[in-house]
Order: C-alpha cells, then structure tokens, then sequence
C-alpha cells in the first residue's frame, strides 16, 4: 500500500505538465468579398464561412460596418442586414441587388465613381476566444455608369502640310459591369457610347465643340462615323498647332466627374517657300532683252504658272571704279 500511494505521488507532476502542455484553443477569422468590385445594382456575398475553430467546435458571428465605409453609405437597410446576421449568427450575408442599388443612388454627381463598402466580421468560440478582420468590395455607382474605354486609331501625335487632309479616329468597348444596369439592348458600340469630338487652337483657352468650331468651314468635319474626324485639306493655316478631343460616354448627362477620353495633337507644318527660276541673259549688251520666270511650289508641283503673280523690280547695279 506505502508504494502504490509513493508510486501515484510521483506521477502527479507528470500529469500537470502533460496538461499544461495542451494548447489553448484559438479561432481564425476569414472575410471574403464576392465579388470585390461590382455595380451597384448587383448581389455582393460577404462570406465568412472559412474562419476556423481549433478544436472543430462551432462559432458564433458578429457582423458591422468596417471604418472604411463611409458614413453617409450606411444607410438602415444595409445596417439591417448586418444586425440579423449577427442575430441569427450567420456565417454569411447577402446584399440584393435591390437594398445594394438604394445604397447605390447615395452616389450622385458629386460622388460619381466608386465607394468602399468595408463590412467587419468577429468571429468568437464557446470560450469566449475570438478575434476579428475586414474586407471590402468597390461599389461603382449607378449614376456613373462605368463608363466606356476610348483608346485611338493610329498615331495621337501629327504632323502634316496644310495641305493635306487629316483623318483621325478612335474605337471603344464597353468597360465591366457596363450593361449591367444600363437599360440597353445589345448591339454594335456606336448604338450605346456616344463620342463627341472637341476642338482647340494653341491661341484657345478652353475647348469648344468641334461642331461650334466648323462655323468658319474650313473645319467642317467630313465623316459619317461618329468615331471618326474627317478636315478637307487646306483646313489649317501652316505653321499652326491644334488640339482634338474625343470623349466616350454612355449618355450626356452633365457630370463633374472626368469622362474617358483621347487627345490629338496636329502640327501644320510652315509653308515651304516657292522657287523662282529667271531665265534670259545674264549680262545683256544692249537694253533691248528679254527675261522669263519659271516657278515651282513644293506644295503644288504641278501649279501652272498662271496660278501665281509676278512683281518684277528692277534696279541698276554699280560695280565699283564705274560711274553711276
């Protein structure tokens, strides 16, 4: 009896350190946002289901607006959401497309674009151990309508004479999540985006429309497709530089937000001078002679002559020890 009580005494430190060796149970918070970028009047997924328990045991889910949502985002229907959720512990939530789309119309012209929608998930065991994370999905606005990238067609730098034409274009494509809240039946790109052509001369402060530009006529564009510029030749004066602009949008609606657009710049280059060629005798032994001119423009080569005027100016020439 003695050495089974001495036996028993001695593995009592044993069993404590074999305890005190036993880990704590912890929990892992996981947050996912499907998906992470979205339009506004589109299902947003917050999704906490691969947070962890150590031990396997289940865990409870508390739900809030992250600090990076913006005050006047968090309106009482998305709040809503994220209290029942935290009621019912839900391992996820899910935003319609309806309650996303009110929060959407929050996004007026002063806020035209995106917002951070931050949701924060604390997740906690029987224990009371738990810890917490954030994620967080860009809302585009509804008002923005993701609007339509605009890239160009050739060369955006240009140099020509004045006297030829000059051709410019660009194409578009819809950017995601275009049609997605647009009311638009599918179709060519010309039937959804509208391109608007802007025109400035280097002595111009602001840009104007290209159709207020052509009022003069020379810049009257000459193109049938709204994607492209079309000037007749001689529409510039040489030497001058010029500026176009095409903005791509899915409607017209004035906005303080930057619309996708494409610049061109055109330099005219100095008109090139005409050559003068005198034919006839150098030195003439008498006063009765004859003297022809023969032209030729580097821009027209092929100019008859009857399309230039002639000033002849004649003076005496000196050479030195003559008399005048």
């Amino acid at each position: 009896m003695p050495a089974l009580l001495v036996s028993l005494l001695s593995l009592l430190p044993w069993l404590g350190q074999s305890q005190s060796n036993v880990p704590a149970p912890f929990v892992v918070a996981s947050l996912e946002a499907i998906p992470s970028t979205t339009q506004a009047c589109s299902e947003l997924i917050f999704s906490g289901s691969k947070s962890t328990e150590s031990r396997g045991e289940p865990l409870q889910y508390f739900w809030g607006f992250g600090p990076g949502t913006p005050s006047w985002f968090r309106i009482p229907l998305l709040a809503g959401i994220l209290e029942e959720a935290t009621a019912q512990s839900m391992s996820t939530i899910v935003i319609s497309p309806a309650i996303l789309s009110k929060a959407g119309s929050a996004l007026g012209d002063l806020r035209e674009g995106e917002v951070r929608l931050e949701v924060r998930l604390t997740v906690r065991n029987d224990l009371g151990n738990s810890t917490e994370t954030v994620a967080s999905a860009s809302i585009i606005g509804l008002t923005s309508q993701a609007e339509p990238a605009v890239s160009a067609i050739g060369a955006t730098e240009i140099t020509l004479p004045h006297s030829d034409a000059l051709h410019l274009a660009v194409s578009t494509r819809e950017a995601p999540f275009a049609l997605q809240c647009a009311d638009r039946n599918p179709g060519t790109s010309a039937g959804r985006t509208n391109v608007t052509w802007h025109y400035r001369s280097s002595n111009q402060l602001s840009w104007q429309s290209l159709d207020a530009s052509s009022a003069n006529g020379l810049l009257r564009d000459l193109a049938k497709d709204p994607n492209k510029v079309h000037l007749a030749p001689l529409a510039f004066q040489p030497g001058t530089f010029h500026l176009f602009r095409a903005v791509a949008a899915f409607d017209m609606r004035p906005t303080l937000a930057p619309r996708p657009h494409v610049m061109f710049r055109v330099a005219v280059e100095p008109l090139p001078q005409v050559k003068v060629y005198i034919i006839g005798p150098r030195l003439a032994s008498q006063c009765d002679f004859e003297l022809e001119a023969e032209v030729w423009d580097p821009v027209r080569p092929t100019a008859p002559k009857e399309d230039f005027q002639f000033s002849w100016i004649c003076s005496s020439v000196v050479q030195v020890g003559e008399r005048d």
